[in-house]
């Protein structure tokens, strides 16, 4: 069990994590269509919540 010190960072939504990124959300939403990044659940209500793990991604 993890301890409180060690809990996940929150997942965020579209526009939060492309604010994050610096990006557009037509962006992110490209990313998604071309299968580049993946949300990591979903709402209920069908919103898409992500990791915010993708950010710290650099290209190589």
């Amino acid at each position: 069990m993890a301890a409180k010190d060690e809990a996940a960072p929150p997942l965020m939504t579209v526009r939060q994590l492309a604010q994050q990124g610096d990006v557009t959300v037509h962006v992110v939403r490209n990313y998604l269509r071309r299968g580049l990044l993946r949300a990591a659940t979903h709402t209920e209500s069908g919103y898409q919540l992500f990791d915010p793990a993708p950010l710290s991604r650099t290209p190589g």
